[in-house]
């Protein structure tokens, strides 16, 4: 792989500086005398906005370019965590996730999509599955770094992670000005879909004498046929239907777990922050294998027997967490819970750009990245609550119920329905699935 990969790896890790906050995030939320329903309602609107504004944001960036999309993220994204510095109520804290929100819509599609696109243009023909796989064991192995240092930095005040965090995004904006270089080009400009569009542009251009009002109306309607286009991708594959589906009710079941798993470590053993850092760094490390693991685990089996298995092992994990009575068995249970997700996350999205066409990626990949904002916001509403009233234990008990019976589901999939036209190559390979 050429230049793209290391660039792709470093953009992936410097988008994911909340990670920084991962082990005591819920504490500093309770610190502030919230509820537990009030905590989970505050990562309910990052999610409920990231919803709203998925889908906009990524027709905004296949239409003016997927760098721009990243850069703006970056900055929105800094802004947040400067805001949570200050904030002291729960109203702050709604008002600094929907930011934060608003920025991770602007990068959740663009990046992915920038990188397949790149990885094309250098005429890298290998199956992405390898590149989302390696990019995720380096950011789960950064996060192990990243929250024992958060973890450190708490330890003086717990308001200190924030501005380590705005640093970090405004860094990333930094190395990704001067690195990431996008030679698709923005699509409002370089290739209307029409040429009639192509000829009004051409000419307005020449004379000078178009307004700032014409020029909207064409980035609108352009927008809102990326939008269409892409909502016609995803509904004529029988593959990526199901695949959110599936999402929106993994999301459901495992979120209320990734929130509050501190809280009820804390509580399970008494525990200071420097223990919650060494769980967090056990379970990224966890992921960070998972992934590594990927192909040997498509050498031994085809992709839904994969997922499945991971589906059923991230229940049991969650299980075991539920019904831990020890520091050492809700560790094996996250474990596990991690394990899982390193696995299947580059399986999951490897599959889903086999079925998306290039000019419309960035979009339809926000289109998928909804179901999982979906399907979050309402497990945190719904099983934040039941923990509230009948404790973690109940609420968690629910989540690994749902997941072991999700993971035969995969197994029912088509999973070698052929990719759209244009979509990214996928040559043979022996061992390898597509």
């Amino acid at each position: 792989m050429q230049r793209t990969a290391p660039i792709y790896y470093a953009l992936t890790i410097g988008s994911n500086w909340g990670w920084f906050l991962g082990p005591f995030y819920p504490l500093f939320l309770l610190s502030l005398d919230l509820s537990l329903t009030q905590a989970s309602a505050v990562l309910a609107a990052y999610f409920i906005t990231t919803l709203l504004f998925e889908v906009p944001t990524g027709a905004v960036a296949d239409v003016f370019g997927r760098r721009a999309a990243f850069l703006l993220s970056c900055l929105v994204r800094a802004s947040a965590f400067l805001l949570y510095f200050f904030a002291d109520s729960f109203a702050d804290c709604i008002a600094a996730e929907m930011i934060d929100a608003f920025g991770t819509a602007l990068s959740s599609g663009a990046l992915e999509a920038w990188a397949v696109d790149q990885t094309q243009a250098e005429g890298d023909a290998r199956p992405t599955t390898r590149l989302f796989a390696r990019a995720n064991t380096w950011m789960r192995g950064m996060m192990a770094l990243l929250g024992l240092a958060g973890v450190a930095v708490a330890s003086i005040d717990l308001r200190l992670p924030w501005l380590v965090g705005a640093a970090g995004y405004s860094s990333t904006f930094v190395f990704a000005w001067f690195f990431m270089r996008e030679t698709r080009g923005s699509a409002a400009v370089t290739a209307p879909a029409h040429a009639s569009e192509l000829d009004g542009l051409t000419t307005r251009a020449a004379t000078r004498e178009h307004s700032l009002g014409s020029l909207l109306a064409t980035a609108s309607a352009s927008v809102a046929r990326t939008l269409h286009e892409a909502l016609g991708e995803i509904l004529s594959s029988a593959t990526v239907r199901v695949l959110c589906l599936l999402t929106v009710a993994t999301a459901f079941s495992v979120m209320p777990v990734y929130f509050a798993w501190p809280a009820f470590v804390r509580d399970l053993v008494d525990s200071e922050l420097l223990v919650l850092g060494l769980v967090w760094s056990a379970i990224s490390l966890a992921s960070a294998l998972g992934s590594a693991t990927v192909p040997r685990a498509l050498r031994a089996a085809n992709r839904p027997l994969v997922l499945a298995l991971t589906e059923a092992l991230r229940g049991v994990g969650i299980g075991l967490v539920a019904l831990a009575t020890s520091l050492g068995q809700a560790t094996l249970g996250l474990v596990l819970l991690e394990f899982g997700l390193g696995l299947s996350s580059p399986i999951f999205q490897a599959w889903v750009n086999e079925h998306v066409g290039n000019e419309r990626r960035a979009t339809v990949l926000s289109m998928v990245e909804m179901s999982f904002t979906s399907g979050a916001a309402v497990g945190l509403l719904i099983l934040g609550r039941v923990a509230e009233v009948h404790g973690f234990r109940t609420a968690w008990l629910i989540s690994a119920a749902l997941l072991v019976a999700l993971a035969p589901t995969f197994l029912l999939m088509r999973w070698q329905e052929p990719p759209v036209p244009h979509a990214i190559p996928q040559p043979s390979e022996p061992g390898l699935p597509g």
